[in-house]
């Protein structure tokens, strides 16, 4: 079984003192844009200000034990992030996002 993966931490971004709160939202993707799912996250602060310079990923665990790491990009609202995910095939057994912020690292379980 490997180890605990590594992420460096962004060089900037917004300061985070506890976890930051996450708001996640997925939806279908049409057949005609070539299907899959689409997946936006907001991060913010308890205080409810956008925690921007996160690095996001999803992370797809496969019965087989391959994992697929797919990374958001910046939305243009600060601490917004999106990612538009194909179909797969077999069907994830484990679903996180992953928010890594200047100085914390937090993983989200998902339902897939």
């Amino acid at each position: 079984m490997p180890g605990p993966s590594t992420v460096d931490p962004p060089a900037k971004g917004t300061r985070v003192a506890t976890l930051p709160q996450a708001d996640v939202t997925r939806n279908p993707v049409p057949m005609s844009e070539g299907g899959g799912e689409a997946y936006a996250v907001r991060l913010s602060d308890p205080a409810g200000r956008p925690v921007s310079g996160a690095q996001v990923s999803l992370l797809f665990r496969m019965a087989d034990g391959t994992l697929l790491d797919v990374p958001f990009a910046s939305g243009a609202e600060p601490g917004t992030y999106h990612a538009t995910v194909p179909p797969l095939d077999p069907t994830p057994v484990d679903l996180r996002i992953r928010v890594v912020t200047s100085d914390k690292r937090v993983e989200i379980p998902l339902t897939p």
